[in-house]
């Protein structure tokens, strides 16, 4: 592979002379297209800005786009004479979000922070795209998620889950309170829910605490020639956020940072924009299913183990079985605010194994085909990938905070096993960068791997292909026989 010369600065002249005096006069610098190449491999990218070159005749105009304005500069760029000038997007790779700008003058940069050897990395990460003579650096238009514009909600698909503002999760889970009448929550101690959901109907939803469960509704509507949406209080309940330097009421902050809905097909919708997915997603495997666990005795219609705990319940029976595997924590995490239902630590030499267990009760107790069965737990599934994009040290801090469970005026430790000592001594080792590796397992005892629709396996599969994309997190799905 041919030597990269790579030249940090924020002047937009003398590269060439300063690449001429390091390695001679036959430098070449990688521009135009070749320079686009940077975005090969990045999952699901969302373009935030947009610039094209048009050429009219002998007169060259550009233009700029930003946010949903950029699906009509792709048509734009379709029907016209015009060349990429710059893009600057978001996107996954390797299972971590990255930002990444670059422009045909033979510029790359990004909002990414690091030290001295993290951007020596980065600069390298590239040499092997752009040097590559197989990648097209015309297709990043092609590949991208591109945002439109939005009236009314989407009917093409059932809402499957619903999650916070994504920046949110760039802080502690400490550093946002929400007060509900003389109630206050910490942020960890509250979770969003889709609530009845249909393919036509409202989309209504529920902030959800250990107490009390608060419904919304997001409209949508055309405000003049612009697109707008607000988010209404179906309840008598005022409610407050505060983020430790202001109080502000809970639709002005709903409105402020945006919950995102996202759909059975992969789809989403934030305020009134709705990105789809480009890509045919591969329903799961049916061979990978789990269906040897042991479900005699367990009544399928019931989930939580709660605090006096119920043994026929699934959440027990899992429990049960996982205690007879080697784990150092079994963490029962089930409530508001959960990261999963279960939570299973272990410590090996070299790094530190995390599953995550999410669980769901079977429709009337009885094993069905009922798709209805696996939306909500693949919803569960893929909000969770947020924890692995988090420090190590703050995931074990959350399960510290919730060690203990309360129900019904009862109360119990949720280790189920391990100390909160070994706990805390997790944190000082993590913090010394062992890797961390999750899994992620649905359960689902009510469905049958003998008779398992194809519509459930293709939700299963857009499950999948999220949590390898954003999160590079195995799913891995527990059925009945």
């Amino acid at each position: 592979m041919e030597d990269s010369l790579y030249i940090h600065s924020s002047d937009k002249g003398f590269h060439k002379e300063v690449a001429n005096a390091l390695i001679g006069e036959s430098s070449e610098l990688i521009n135009g297209l070749d320079i686009f190449k940077s975005f090969y491999d990045i999952k699901r990218v969302t373009l935030q800005n947009l610039g094209l070159k048009q050429f009219i005749g002998k007169n060259i105009s550009f233009r700029m786009s930003m946010g949903s304005d950029i699906e009509k500069a792709l048509s734009l760029k379709e029907q016209q004479s015009s060349q990429k000038a710059f893009v600057f997007g978001v996107g996954y790779e390797e299972g971590t979000q990255v930002s990444l700008g670059c422009s045909y003058k033979g510029k790359i940069w990004s909002y990414e922070r690091g030290n001295l050897m993290e951007f020596i990395d980065w600069c390298s990460s590239f040499s092997k795209k752009l040097l590559n003579p197989n990648i097209d650096g015309n297709q990043i238009l092609s590949n991208t998620l591109n945002p439109k514009l939005v009236f009314h909600r989407p009917s093409t698909a059932y809402p499957v889950w619903i999650d916070w503002y994504y920046k949110m999760y760039n802080h502690r889970e400490t550093k946002y309170t929400f007060h509900i009448g003389n109630d206050s929550y910490n942020f960890y101690e509250c979770e969003l829910s889709i609530c009845d959901a249909s393919l036509d109907e409202d989309l209504l939803f529920e902030l959800i605490t250990n107490k009390k469960s608060i419904k919304f509704k997001i409209e949508l509507f055309k405000n003049g020639d612009n697109a707008d949406y607000k988010i209404v209080n179906l309840s008598t309940s005022t409610i407050y956020v505060s983020d430790g330097r202001s109080n502000i009421q809970i639709e002005d902050f709903f409105y402020k940072y945006t919950p995102r809905i996202w759909f059975a097909d992969g789809s989403s919708l934030d305020g009134n924009e709705y990105v789809t997915l480009k890509e045919v997603i591969t329903p799961y495997p049916k061979e990978n299913l789990i269906d040897d666990w042991d479900w005699n005795g367990v009544d399928l219609s019931k989930e939580s183990q709660h605090v006096i705990k119920i043994t026929n319940s699934i959440q027990y029976k899992v429990i049960e079985r996982l205690k007879m595997e080697d784990f150092n924590i079994i963490y029962d995490d089930d409530g508001s605010g959960e990261i999963a239902d279960i939570v299973t630590i272990k410590l090996e030499k070299d790094k530190i194994k995390i599953n995550l267990y999410h669980l769901k009760y079977a429709s009337e107790g009885k094993i069905t085909n009922r798709i209805s069965n696996f939306y909500e737990v693949c919803g569960q599934a893929q909000k969770s990938i947020h924890w692995k994009q988090k420090s190590g040290d703050e995931f074990i801090s959350h399960l510290l905070r919730r060690e203990t469970k309360k129900w019904k005026g009862n109360e119990c430790s949720r280790l189920e096993k391990g100390t909160v000592n070994e706990l805390e001594k997790l944190i000082k080792i993590i913090k010394k960068n062992i890797p961390v590796e999750f899994v992620n397992y649905i359960v689902q005892p009510g469905a049958s791997s003998n008779n398992i629709s194809d519509e459930i396996l293709t939700l299963l599969g857009v499950t999948e292909n999220y949590l390898m994309e954003c999160a590079q997190i195995p799913l891995m799905v527990v059925v009945n026989k």
